[in-house]
């Protein structure tokens, strides 16, 4: 796909044209999917740039991916932009229900969630209806799953978490060259399979496990549990065996990593 896209843009040479805009849209989303965001970002910015003039689609869409590339970055502020600006020309060309908005809603949902905000649950719930109507269409089908699925699980919300990572196999099985949403597929798979592992500590181990981030030693622990230290330390060792690791401080890392301890 990433060759077909480098010829495809490299044919098109009237820079400021509208297909020149749509070609470079369609670069970066091959260098994306290759998992190359550093170099997906220059096309981006040429589709949008150009994109403001002859082809707002190209410019909404473009936008949309450089949000989500931020994001990943852990660049907000940037991101906040790229979004308002998708926003806006996502209003103005009345597409919010056409399939060029799907990763749109992904990228508002994400910032939201990044403030903390519920309304993220608002931009997943029209990201998914976008999905339900919009023709096939694997990349973005895929691309939405698996965003969403990270996020649902991120926040705590297992089961829907599940629900769009189901979406994203029965796409992958119909495209497995999906390159890095792919792999993002099956990380999430094994993040959910983690968690359902973890969601089977004891009640004891769920206790001992929301002390351990603090300072507190294993003697104040058990004090404040009103258990034996050996008790303590019975229960700090299967938890340690059920997240496959060997210390206090990867026994909290691990849980953090599957959003089961926010301090």
């Amino acid at each position: 796909m990433c060759r077909d896209a480098e010829l495809v843009a490299s044919l098109e040479t009237r820079r400021g044209s509208s297909r020149h805009a749509m070609a470079n849209l369609l670069l970066g989303m091959s260098r994306l999917a290759a998992g190359h965001a550093d170099q997906a970002v220059a096309p981006f910015r040429i589709a949008a740039e150009e994109g403001s003039v002859v082809n707002g689609i190209a410019e909404m869409a473009a936008l949309g991916y450089l949000a989500l590339i931020a994001e990943d970055e852990g660049d907000w502020a940037a991101a906040e932009r790229h979004v308002a600006g998708a926003t806006r020309r996502m209003t103005e060309l009345r597409l919010g229900q056409h399939a060029p908005s799907a990763h749109i809603y992904v990228a508002r949902a994400r910032l939201l969630a990044h403030a903390d905000d519920p309304e993220k649950w608002r931009d997943v719930a029209l990201g998914e209806a976008v999905l339900d109507t919009m023709a096939p269409w694997p990349w973005g089908t895929l691309l939405v799953s698996v965003a969403f699925g990270e996020l649902c699980l991120a926040n705590g919300r297992s089961g829907e978490a599940e629900r769009w990572l189901t979406r994203a196999y029965a796409t992958l099985a119909e495209w497995p060259d999906a390159g890095v949403l792919a792999e993002r597929a099956r990380a999430l798979r094994k993040q959910i399979g983690e968690r359902a592992d973890c969601a089977r500590l004891t009640t004891a181990e769920q206790r001992v496990l929301g002390l351990l981030p603090t300072q507190m030693t294993t003697t104040e622990i058990a004090a404040y549990l009103f258990v034996s230290r050996n008790t303590v330390r019975t229960h700090a060792m299967h938890i340690y065996r059920k997240f496959g690791v060997s210390t206090r401080t990867g026994a909290v890392a691990h849980a953090r990593t599957l959003g089961l301890l926010t301090t």
